[in-house]
């Protein structure tokens, strides 16, 4: 699941549904602490045990039984159902109830999966083939109730919801995420922009946005805040620092096959995932918060960089999207700067050039609350 490689491992068809619920939970919990799975390990074969000896005979209805009954309404009652995926191993007379329901027209089943598939899409998300300029739109849903809509030629949705994540995405940051059918568009064009994505990283552009960040608070007073609560900050201040590369390529979110990419891919991409930086770094926002910080801080400071929920995908163009001043394809770097421009949030709202654009992302009723100008108070003593 953290790597995006359910649709690739066959057995994952069999496990309920309730699984895959419990782990997204799972891995929401550990992102949002900075923290990814370990990897597995080499499986080890295990051998079936057999009962020596032992013979079992297949179960039989005993009419002596008080519990039995030959009301041909209760067969099949231990069969699983997984109508709903949390739920406990339910009692008999739920088990009945459950079986009534089986029965019911189709139209009274799951209405949350019917409400999902009444949402509409946009026409251009129902096109099976989009023309060179269709494939050059980004389009905008026009509120949450759209399903489905097409940035790039590739169909988009919104970010899944979760337990520690109600809204899909951190309020704020791109909430959109490449439909699973389509990722293997994204993974074929990466591989197309694989040189041109290591120029960019050998430039170090979190550095950028390390430099550039802002450095005032502008709705909060360090001054007013108790001792704990900013040395929380200082060590907040540490793990984004510390954390800079890793903050960049979150919110520049690229997928990959590696049978895509030339030779030399591998190494690099192996340095990427043991990069520590990717691991548990610094100071958890729970335990600043703990310590004393408000959680508006995280919500509304431009400079204090909050942890996005989701990963921010890039949509990368494909080679046959051209330039029309030029007649060339777009250079990945030139996509960066147009995406970054578009999308301030990928850099923690750093390139924006006045405290107006900075918190223009926030409620009117909270960029109401911004202190005046000789109140502003540093983030940090350490910067």
């Amino acid at each position: 699941m953290f790597w995006n490689e359910l649709d690739d491992t066959p057995w994952t068809k069999y496990v309920p549904r309730r699984y895959f619920v419990v782990a997204r939970a799972k891995l929401d919990s550990l992102l949002e602490n900075d923290e990814h799975p370990n990897l597995w390990g080499p499986l080890v074969p295990v051998v079936e045990d057999f009962m020596g000896g032992e013979t079992q005979s297949p179960e039989r209805d005993d009419p002596t039984d008080q519990n039995w009954t030959n009301d041909p309404r209760d067969a099949g009652d231990d069969d699983d159902d997984y109508d709903d995926p949390m739920r406990e191993s339910p009692s008999k007379s739920t088990r009945a109830q459950t079986k009534r329901r089986r029965i019911a027209p189709a139209e009274t089943k799951n209405p949350a999966k019917r409400q999902h598939q009444r949402k509409p899409c946009t026409a251009l998300a129902l096109k099976e083939h989009l023309t060179e300029d269709e494939m050059m739109i980004i389009e905008v849903p026009r509120d949450d109730e759209v399903r489905s809509w097409v940035h790039f030629g590739v169909r988009m949705k919104w970010c899944d919801k979760s337990i520690n994540s109600p809204f899909g995405q951190t309020p704020g940051f791109p909430a959109y995420t490449p439909n699973r059918h389509d990722l293997v568009i994204l993974q074929r064009r990466f591989a197309e922009y694989f040189e041109e994505y290591r120029e960019i990283l050998r430039g170090a552009p979190w550095r950028d946005m390390w430099r550039n960040r802002p450095k005032l608070f502008y709705f909060h007073k360090r001054s007013k805040m108790t001792l704990a609560a900013q040395g929380a900050l200082d060590s907040w201040v540490e793990y984004m620092c510390a954390s800079m590369r890793h903050q960049w390529e979150m919110l520049h979110w690229v997928i990959f096959r590696f049978e895509f990419l030339p030779e030399s891919a591998p190494s690099l991409t192996a340095a990427n995932v043991t990069n520590p930086s990717s691991r548990r770094v610094g100071l958890s926002k729970k335990r600043c918060v703990q310590k004393g910080v408000p959680e508006t801080v995280f919500e509304w400071e431009a400079s204090v960089w909050d942890i996005p929920h989701r990963v921010c995908h890039w949509i990368l163009m494909g080679r046959n999207q051209l330039d029309p001043a030029t007649k060339k394809p777009y250079s990945l770097r030139e996509q960066l700067r147009r995406l970054d421009k578009a999308e301030p949030a990928r850099v923690q709202w750093t390139n924006c050039a006045t405290v107006e654009a900075q918190i223009a992302h926030l409620p009117e009723a909270v960029r109401k609350k911004i202190l005046p100008e000789a109140e502003w108070e540093p983030l940090s003593e350490d910067i």
